[in-house]
């Protein structure tokens, strides 16, 4: 297969505080043209980048320096499909050397939400599977009443020559060992850079222990583990990402929540 900075105008930058930024979209007068605007928001799983990725669409910068697990403030607006004239192209670059590194190609239509993933290793030898990559998902940013929303994405890397894994993601009591046999919520065999049906889990709100855990070994392997508190009618991207054998210590696996902005 083939932290966090401000976004700011239209070449934003990336930063953990997090704000806003957008903007896009035209209207002809069509009841087409009346919906909102697509929009985007993009995040760097690439363990091995250390310089930093921009983002383009259709060839058009829209967001740069996007540090490993950075991205973008918030989703920002583009054009739809339509106003392009086909499908849209969105590319990413290293900033240091400008290379591309892949280039996507699809539709954006009006009044869709999509997640812009850059996942995989930059240098990734002849291990092909583990080969950076762009993952576009959809998806619905509309809350589920009473419940926390988890949309679960595995970027994990593991160690060379060992082929991506699946991972189970589930709830942990550290006061009971026997919980992890029987966890309150749980969802498994999730792919390596993959979005599927079981990549969404709706949990009760509270504070939790989160476990991701190696579905491929015999025995019980936890790539990582984060306690969170969560909020009821939220939606928070669950990210695993980071390289089992990356020299830094901060780029190796561990959890992240980002709460996702409802409408």
């Amino acid at each position: 297969m083939k932290k966090w900075l401000i976004l700011a105008s239209a070449v934003c930058a990336t930063s953990m505080s997090l704000v806003g930024c957008g903007g896009g979209g035209t209207s002809s007068g069509s009841a087409y043209d009346r919906l909102p605007a697509p929009t985007i928001r993009i995040f760097n799983l690439v363990p091995d980048n250390t310089a930093g990725l921009s983002v383009a669409v259709d060839d058009s910068v829209i967001a740069s320096n996007i540090a490993f697990r950075g991205g973008t403030a918030d989703f920002q607006s583009i054009n739809d499909t339509f106003e392009t004239d086909g499908a849209t192209d969105i590319s990413v670059n290293d900033v240091a050397t400008a290379a591309e590194l892949d280039r996507i190609n699809d539709e954006f239509l009006n009044d869709s939400d999509s997640l812009i993933v850059m996942f995989g290793k930059q240098n990734y030898g002849d291990e092909d599977e583990k080969a950076l990559q762009i993952l576009r998902i959809p998806i619905s940013r509309r809350p589920v009443a009473g419940k926390a929303r988890l949309l679960i994405l595995n970027g994990y890397i593991p160690s060379v020559g060992r082929d991506p894994r699946q991972i189970n993601f589930q709830t942990a009591n550290p006061a009971d060992p026997l919980s992890s046999l029987k966890p309150l919520f749980q969802t498994n065999n999730i792919n390596f850079g993959k979005f599927e049906g079981n990549s969404v889990l709706d949990i009760d709100a509270g504070t939790r222990l989160m476990q991701a855990r190696d579905s491929d070994s015999d025995s019980v392997v936890v790539v990582a583990s984060k306690t969170f508190t969560f909020v009821a009618g939220k939606i928070y991207l669950a990210i695993v990402s980071g390289q089992e054998d990356a020299a830094d210590p901060a780029r190796r696996a561990q959890i992240d929540f980002v709460e996702l902005t409802t409408r």
